[in-house]
């Protein structure tokens, strides 16, 4: 692919955004500019740029759903999608594969990481233009963001004690202090918030059929579908062995339901392919959910424990399914 000659740009904040534009400007770049996420998408169409560079905290739609928008536009070309996080944000990093980013630049940009962006040869070396739709691969995009020659990225610093070195997914620690957080929120403002809990009914089985590497491919596989079918704004957790969580701030009962049946059916449907199968895998869950603001729900231990009622209760129905406690 040829130099980038010309550019669509996005930033939620006018005085960085113009200052990133004058950045790539001087750099002889063509600029097309916006912080509205939807006007970033209709430039991409319009104007088939070079590069689309776009901050992951896009309001209304971010910068993760906008790059799953450009890759998915119809015609000739490949529209390359550089998506800016912060250092440590490392679940931007792995999200942003996922979703087919072609990489994921540090901000604040400088002269020189222009200088390589607008010279680095971008290619649809993968066919992400054309496989977004096909979901091994879709996965294996965040897979490869989170697991380098087999073994984990572990960050370093404040990253690596919030996070689950296997999957890259929120750890238990952390998954409660958010919890305590959004809870006092919803009380405080009476906003509505939501838990899903899932666990994987077949772990066991898969494990001593398959071994550990396999149930440790099938459990990264299963983190990188709960961040692509979350929001930004969602807190994305493992919480135990085959135990993963789903926060979900701003959504009631019936919008935690819709999310879950999105969760439920993806992984139900998907084939895992493991390295020491001879045919795919096929995955087990079951989900119990809770929602407040709810008279019986006093404190966050209560808000867990419906949650984790509502999973038991789907296991004791024979599993595979998704209960809600009344």
């Amino acid at each position: 692919m040829a130099p980038v000659k010309t550019a669509v740009l996005g930033h939620y904040d006018q005085t960085k955004l113009a200052h990133l534009e004058t950045l790539l400007s001087d750099s002889g770049i063509k600029v097309h500019a916006s912080s509205d996420g939807e006007e970033i998408v209709r430039l991409a169409n319009e104007q088939t740029p070079d590069l689309v560079i776009v901050d992951v905290l896009m309001p209304g739609i971010n910068g993760f759903e906008i790059c799953r928008a450009v890759k998915a536009l119809p015609g000739e070309g490949y529209r390359p999608v550089v998506l800016m996080a912060d250092r440590e944000d490392a679940y931007s990093r792995g999200r942003g594969r996922y979703v087919g980013a072609d990489d994921i630049v540090e901000y604040p940009l400088d002269g020189k990481k222009v200088e390589e962006l607008i010279n680095y040869p971008f290619e649809d070396m993968d066919c992400t233009g054309k496989a977004l739709s096909v979901k091994k691969e879709k996965s294996m995009k965040f897979v490869n963001a989170l697991v380098r020659e087999g073994a984990p990225i572990r960050p370093d610093g404040l990253v690596a004690r919030i996070t689950d070195p296997l999957t890259g997914l929120c750890n238990k620690a952390y998954i409660n202090l958010k919890m305590e957080e959004e809870f006092k929120k919803s009380r405080r403002y009476g906003t509505p918030l939501s838990l899903v809990i899932l666990d994987l009914d077949n772990f066991r089985d898969v494990y001593q059929q398959h071994g550990k590497g396999a149930i440790k491919e099938i459990l990264v596989e299963v983190g990188s579908v709960l961040l692509c079918e979350s929001r930004d704004i969602d807190i994305v957790g493992r919480i135990g062995e085959s135990r993963f969580l789903l926060l979900l701030p701003s959504t009631d009962l019936d919008g935690a339901q819709v999310m879950a049946d999105r969760v439920f059916n993806n992984i139900l449907e998907r084939p895992f392919d493991v390295a020491d199968a001879a045919v795919s895998v096929s995955m087990k869950i079951s989900m119990g959910i809770s929602s407040c603001p709810r008279g019986s729900i006093k404190s966050v231990e209560d808000f867990l424990n419906m949650a984790i009622r509502g999973l038991n209760d789907a296991k004791e129905q024979g599993g595979n399914t998704i209960s809600v406690v009344d």
